[in-house]
């Protein structure tokens, strides 16, 4: 597939204003959706995440995917975003339908993205660099039961987290919240904020027990949460049992 990348100084000529045929746009959308389709397998990513990579709604990506019939006119920005959110090149047939001048092949169409340092301080990474955050392993069980893990082990930071000094990523460790979240499944948390309602947010406890589990409130008490399986059960975990917490951001289902 050719591909054509933009700089901030590309800009499409006037491309709302062109006059495109239903079957125009259908060509469009499908060289689009190839595009995506090709993104998230390589990147081994949902949808889901790719919208949230490129600062777009996940409704307005999974509208264009999922429609079988409504002739979508997709915006060049919609396509610029993707692009930089993903890293990957923008197609040349996307770029020829929306009538984009003096454009430079072969980059991806991203910009420099901040990264950290093993000192905590941030840097321009370079298109391309890949920043990594540590992949924590949790367990279900006390700590005094648990397996000992010695080695440091470091996990691909997702693009929506770039620059979160606290980001660091775990496996699930059961299947509480099954089945929307199976055991094993990759997560991405932060602990750059506190956890409200409808988060999911992992708790160590000062056992060194971890639990992921859906927030429902939080007030003096402590943190409301809940558990989907094997039954749905309501629990709430005090403020002085936390040794640890991290919301969670993205997950990467297996």
């Amino acid at each position: 597939m050719d591909a054509i990348a933009m700089t901030d100084n590309h800009k499409p000529r006037s491309s709302s204003k062109l006059v495109r045929t239903d079957a125009e746009l259908e060509r469009t959308r499908r060289e689009f959706i190839d595009w995506v389709d090709h993104i998230i397998t390589q990147k081994n990513m949902t949808a889901t995440d790719l919208a949230h990579a490129s600062n777009l709604a996940p409704s307005t990506l999974l509208r264009i995917l999922n429609s079988k019939t409504h002739p979508f006119n997709i915006s060049f920005m919609t396509i610029r975003k993707v692009s930089e959110g993903s890293g990957y090149p923008i197609p040349k047939a996307l770029i020829e339908a929306h009538d984009v001048k003096n454009v430079e092949p072969g980059e991806p169409a991203a910009k420099p993205r901040p990264t950290l340092t093993r000192g905590g301080t941030v840097k321009q990474a370079s298109v391309g660099e890949v920043r990594t955050i540590p992949l924590r392993h949790v367990s279900s069980l006390p700590s005094s039961l648990a397996p000992t893990v010695r080695e440091e082990v470091q996990e691909a930071c997702p693009p929506y987290m770039l620059g979160d000094e606290t980001a660091f990523a775990f496996r699930m460790p059961d299947d509480s919240l099954a089945p929307v979240i199976r055991g094993g499944s990759m997560m991405f948390a932060t602990k750059r904020r506190d956890p409200t309602s409808g988060d999911i947010l992992l708790v160590i406890d000062e056992s060194g027990r971890a639990l992921v589990r859906l927030v429902t409130d939080v007030d003096s008490a402590g943190i409301h949460v809940e558990r989907l399986s094997p039954e749905r059960k309501a629990e709430t975990v005090s403020f002085d049992d936390v040794k640890d917490f991290g919301v969670v951001e993205g997950i990467w289902r297996r």
